[in-house]
């Protein structure tokens, strides 16, 4: 039995409570940026990082212990400056927007907005000493009050289908197919950050609704007023770190598969794909590509690779394909890596007869990981890391958090306090380390596992081994949105699911290497393409049998086609999808938006688990059911044009839409302009294609192309440029504003064609005429459209 259940019974342990009145003895000392008030037994403290970020720790003064704060930037705004006043049994601290009132009889918080809206108030505290193999310290409890029609998002990645958390209980450790992300955002136009990473446990039941966490030294959580939801993932971003650019072919389609096993396999798939005139960007080479048995080796068998960088060559010179290979944290004893890593004092733990996990929160043992990753991989052209079983997969275990807590023993403290941020320094010294090698090629990396500051390091998470059935591929859809409403924008999943179970009467017998022949695990698979073809990273992999698109079918067929069109849906959309890449790092949005982000007034999005926004304009809706050709979705407040045929509908309302096996439903919002690249093999291509925009009149419009090299790190110097858009819809008008920014390789002269959206016309169609086409020189240019 987990430790989280014996919370409630724990005997002989001291409870602390806040219900005391404040005494003559109590110590309250005010600050710039907030107060403190030290009672006999503890000391609260709450500061303002900013003037709607909140930090508040409670802190029993006999604590011994010190958590790092391994996810926090350490960030000050000096400009914030508190004004503390008192109000009769009220302390009251206002930051300019939040508003912070302390109780001074029991100090529990409330959090107000600018107008005095009350957003959130604390309940009561509880600590309890506890000791664990070797740590010992206090499970902390905050108790919150949530209003009746609040909802709640965030958590991370969980399989069980919930959208709203709301009457909702989940244990946060990490596993395969679940990732503990301590964070939830709020209907009310807020969030808090629990800063915690030991088994935890968010709760909202008839038992209480609180976060709670099984070792701690304090108390510590942060508060994060919006009131969007975009404000929120900004202010989680600012606690925990900002988001590189990732390199442009990423968001590019990715084929993996477990796995491809020589050099000619790799390289003659890449080839198919460029013969068929596939879309394409990135082929992944998954385990065993080492020699043998020796798993986690970091350099190739000379057997079935024999010329690492003449692969590279290849496949960047001659196919214009990059390389994604998996590492893994776990090395055989039979292994150089490991007869090296050993050396490290404390680089192991979970030392087994057979296998090691090295210990990614040991600085030195990092290190040497990167250097067996450059000088076996990275050396010979790799271009991106899958860093698996990043929970850590520990070897000789069942999955459950008391065995965690006894086999990881990492260096900086215990792997009771430490569990949960294992990927998060994984993916640390990844990035830190490639940084010093090269600036020419961004750090890209694909993790099992994810934490709070993880963005920081260009990591990305996939959902794990998920089983490829119904049931399983509606969880997802949550899973992700839920995920990125965490504050870590970029994700995706095995498409078709990693293992194929459940499907009726499919075997892999009926599975040979040419094509795939169930008619029914081709219609999941096609669904689920046409879903990943609007997650941010793009991505399929499986175990078992291929995954590449030709195995459904050869052109013609009713697979083949469904699964091109929706990888040349994603390319057309090149230009639109970078473009919001950069405004994740420039101005902290989210690509895959849950439609409380665009529509928070509306109460009828907070449950629905299966529709989003790609982007702000772009409104997405899987169909997850078997055999269906139509699907029920809700058309949130605006105006909305079908993207298959150009038929604008108005919102505030539930429809029933065509969804025909070719497509699913896609619809626009009015006022937007979408810009399309046609006839892309590459993501790269992009730089010197025509762009056609796309406007959707009904309001005012406004885009920002972005556009730089598409990888290496000079757009961090201010080596990229932006083209303003705007459309004036009473006057039907479009303006592209003078170009702002300059790099190497930057096309100032170019074609923009125009098409005004309407019934008979939408990018979704192939047969569209041109409404204007404007030769662009870099200067402002204004076009009246009739």
């Amino acid at each position: 039995m987990r430790i989280l259940h014996h919370f409630h019974t724990i005997i002989g342990l001291l409870f602390l409570s806040l219900i005391t009145s404040c005494r003559p003895s109590d110590k309250i000392t005010e600050f710039s940026d907030g107060i403190s008030i030290e009672t006999d037994s503890a000391k609260l403290d709450v500061r303002y990082l900013t003037n709607k970020i909140v930090h508040v720790t409670y802190r029993p003064l006999d604590s011994q212990g010190e958590t790092l704060p391994l996810m926090i930037e350490k960030r000050t705004d000096d400009s914030t400056k508190v004004l503390i006043s008192h109000e009769k049994g009220f302390l009251v601290l206002d930051g300019g927007e939040t508003k912070v009132r302390i109780n001074l009889e029991n100090r529990q918080i409330s959090f107000y907005d600018p107008e005095e809206k009350l957003l959130l108030s604390e309940n009561y505290r509880h600590l309890s000493k506890i000791s664990v193999p070797g740590d010992s310290g206090y499970t902390v409890r905050q108790n919150f009050t949530w209003k009746p029609e609040e909802a709640l998002f965030g958590l991370g990645q969980q399989q069980g289908g919930i959208m709203n958390w709301r009457g909702k209980s989940v244990e946060l450790f990490q596993q395969n197919m679940n990732i503990a992300v301590p964070s939830i955002v709020s209907s009310e136009g807020y969030g808090l950050l629990w800063n915690n990473y030991s088994l935890t446990r968010f709760n909202d039941t008839s038992e209480g609704s609180y976060f709670q966490s099984e070792l701690a030294d304090q108390i510590d959580y942060y508060f994060v007023d919006g009131p969007r939801t975009d404000n929120i993932i900004a202010g989680f971003r600012y606690i925990t770190g900002d988001v590189p650019m990732i390199p442009r072919w990423a968001f590019g389609y990715i084929q993996s598969k477990e796995r491809y096993k020589t050099q000619d396999e790799l390289i003659s798939v890449a080839r198919e794909f460029r013969k068929r005139k596939i879309p394409f960007d990135c082929i992944v080479l998954d385990w065993r590509y080492w020699t043998g048995e020796q798993w986690g080796q970091k350099s190739f068998d000379s057997t079935r690779f024999p010329n690492p960088s003449g692969m590279m060559k290849t496949l960047h010179e001659d196919l214009d394909v990059h390389l994604m290979i998996s590492v893994w944290p776990k090395l055989s004893k039979i292994t150089k890596d490991y007869d090296e890593m050993i050396k490290i004092s404390g680089a192991f733990y979970n030392d087994t007869a057979q296998q090691s996990i090295y210990d990614a929160f040991n600085p030195e043992a990092r290190i040497l990981f990167w250097e067996q990753a450059n000088n076996g991989l990275f050396s010979k052209g790799i271009d991106a890391w899958w860093c698996d079983a990043t929970e850590p997969e520990l070897v000789g275990w069942t999955w459950n958090a008391d065995n965690y807590k006894t086999l990881m023993k990492p260096a900086i403290g215990s792997g009771s306090r430490y569990m949960n941020g294992y990927s998060l320094m994984q993916s640390k010294g990844m990035y830190e380390n490639q940084r010093k090698v090269t600036n020419d090629k961004r750090v890209f990396i694909l993790t099992r596992s994810a934490f709070p500051g993880i963005q920081k390091y260009g990591a990305s998470a996939w959902s794990g081994d998920i089983d490829g059935n119904w049931s399983v591929f509606k969880k997802q859809i949550p899973a992700g949105l839920n995920f990125c409403m965490s504050g870590i924008p970029y994700w995706t999943t095995d498409i078709g699911g990693f293992f194929v179970l459940g499907i009726e009467n499919f075997t892999i017998d009926r599975v040979d290497q040419r094509f795939i022949k169930d008619e029914k695990y081709k219609e999941l698979y096609v669904r689920w393409f046409q879903y990943a073809a609007f997650c941010p990273l793009f991505r399929a992999h499986g175990t078992d049998f291929p995954r590449e698109i030709w195995r459904f079918g050869e052109p013609g067929s009713w697979a083949y086609d469904a699964l091109v069109s929706a990888d040349k849906l994603r390319y057309k959309l090149m230009p639109y999808i970078y473009s919001n890449a950069w405004k994740i790092t420039h101005q902290n949005s989210t690509l895959m938006r849950a439609l409380v982000f665009d529509f928070p007034g509306d109460s009828a999005v907070y449950n629905i688990p299966d529709q989003f926004m790609f982007g702000e304009s772009i409104l997405v809706n899987p169909v997850t059911d078997s055999l269906a050709i139509t699907r029920k979705m809700y058309l949130p407040k605006a105006e909305w044009f079908d993207l298959w045929s150009g038929v604008k509908l108005q919102g505030s309302q539930w429809i029933t839409a065509d969804a025909p096996i070719s497509r699913i439903p896609i619809f626009v919002k009015a006022g937007s302009i979408i810009p399309v690249s046609l006839d892309l093999q590459s993501a790269d291509e992009i730089s010197d294609k025509p762009v056609t925009i796309w406007i959707y009149p009904g309001a005012d419009a406004n885009f920002e192309l972005y556009e730089d090299s598409g990888d290496g790190y000079n757009y961090e110097n201010g080596q990229y440029s932006i083209i303003p858009m705007s459309w004036d819809d009473s006057e039907k008008k479009l303006i592209l504003g003078a170009i702002q920014g300059d790099f190497p390789g930057i096309a100032k002269a170019r074609t923009f064609n125009v098409v005004i959206a309407g019934s008979g016309k939408s990018f979704g169609m192939s047969n569209n005429q041109n409404d204007k086409v404007i030769e662009y020189n870099g200067e402002t240019s204004s076009v009246a459209i009739d």
